[in-house]
């Protein structure tokens, strides 16, 4: 299903806007997105900076990046096939990571931790990651949505609390500098006044325990 369809077009400008609040992305970055995907966080971002390393496991995703690397006339992507939960090959250097929605689906916490780990070698001195997953907030809690979803048939499905992220990016030796909340209005659909409910929700991003009611969460961390 496309992202637009399953989480609605405003919630997506709202996620890049948040997102490029808080990765500082330079014209001379070296980027990796990591669990990128089809590639939408990867096209939108290579216009910004020097260069986009893509990371996935998935062929056929790959294959479908290259096809929208190559209609959209994009120079500096390169795409490269491996489970960053496994190992990221060691001539990867990025002054900039950004992993979304990646964590969520590693079906162990010894996995999640050593997908954080490789995310973390890959980072310069000084470099900064953005790490973005659904958060086990207090709408959740609230509805009584379990914080794990597995099954057979069942795509693996994991939740955070702002505490376990901190633990992650500290256990793979990185400096966490805050955690931003992405989607407090997700409920509204930012139907009825979209653009105001974005930029409010922008804002709000920002505020002290703001992850604990929004969908998804975002930790910046600092390689030291």
């Amino acid at each position: 299903m496309e992202y637009a369809t399953l989480h609605g077009p405003w919630f997506a400008r709202l996620e890049t806007a948040v997102l490029l609040d808080n990765l500082d992305l330079r014209p001379s970055d070296v980027l990796v997105d990591v669990g990128c995907g089809t590639g939408r966080i990867t096209t939108l971002l290579a216009t910004r900076c020097a260069r986009v390393i893509a990371v996935d496991r998935s062929q056929r995703s790959l294959e479908i990046l290259e096809s929208r690397i190559e209609e959209r006339g994009l120079r500096n992507v390169t795409t490269v096939l491996a489970d960053a939960s496994q190992s990221l090959p060691s001539d990867i250097i990025a002054t900039r990571v950004v992993s979304i929605q990646l964590l969520q689906h590693v079906p162990s916490s010894e996995g999640r931790a050593k997908t954080m780990k490789n995310i973390a070698q890959v980072l310069k001195p000084g470099g900064r990651a953005i790490v973005a997953n659904e958060m086990y907030g207090l709408s959740r809690r609230f509805r009584g949505a379990p914080q794990e979803l597995d099954g057979p048939g069942i795509l693996y499905f994991h939740t955070f609390t702002p505490r376990e992220l901190v633990d992650l990016v500290e256990g793979a030796g990185l400096i966490p500098l805050r955690i931003r909340g992405c989607g407090i209005f997700y409920w509204t659909r930012y139907v009825g006044a979209p653009r105001a409910l974005v930029k409010l929700d922008r804002w709000a991003s920002n505020l002290p325990g703001a992850s604990w009611f929004a969908k998804f969460g975002a930790i910046v961390a600092r390689n030291c």
